[in-house]
């Protein structure tokens, strides 16, 4: 699997743009990838985005950064020699995927990845869902799962903020770790223990 995390100048992939990438390959987690990129004049920035994200606005505007362009084929061209590209992340396809695909039909790049992906989210679903139901929850009449009861529950901390794609990217992929065979992945998580419930 690819764990892939964006971050961007907001929430609407018509309208907002990429700001950086960061990627860790599953099953060779010292192999990892991150980049930023300056944010063209076309694309807007939502004001409540920035302290989410880290950077200012002179930051995302300085044209001396690279272009979207170079980074997200810098991106392609890393995962290039990768045997399972399979993409993955807490929301891949309903965000980060977006707006990867979209950028990439913009500036004419092949775009790799195909429209299988892995959801954190699911994963997490399932695991309540089949081993732990008392601790499922609705609220508005739908999943109360999100990135944070996620990551207590399998025994992190809350990512830091202001928010870092790779980052980001190494949470998810330490949760994947531990939904799925109830084991640490990365050495930065060792001193966090594994919950009695996630343990195979």
């Amino acid at each position: 699997m690819l764990i892939i995390d964006i971050e961007t100048s907001g929430t609407d992939v018509r309208t907002h743009g990429l700001v950086s990438i960061g990627a860790i390959e599953f099953e060779n987690p010292t192999n990892t990838f991150y980049g930023e990129c300056y944010l063209p004049k076309n694309k807007k920035i939502d004001k409540e985005a920035l302290p989410v994200i880290g950077f200012d606005e002179s930051v995302l505007r300085d044209d001396t950064r690279q272009t979207p362009y170079v980074l997200l084929k810098s991106f392609i061209e890393w995962m290039s020699d990768i045997d399972d590209r399979t993409p993955a992340g807490l929301h891949v396809a309903a965000f980060d995927l977006l707006f990867l695909e979209r950028l990439a039909d913009e500036y004419d790049l092949n775009w790799p990845l195909g429209n299988r992906s892995v959801d954190l989210h699911s994963l997490m679903y399932a695991q309540l869902k089949k081993h732990d139901p008392k601790n499922y929850e609705l609220q508005n009449q739908r999943s109360k799962i999100y990135g944070a009861m996620i990551q207590k529950y399998c025994g992190l901390p809350e990512v830091p903020k202001p928010h870092n794609a790779l980052t980001d990217a190494m949470w998810e992929a330490e949760c994947f770790s531990r939904l799925l065979y109830g084991k640490n992945l990365l050495p930065e998580f060792a001193n966090h223990p594994i919950p009695d419930t996630l343990i195979i």
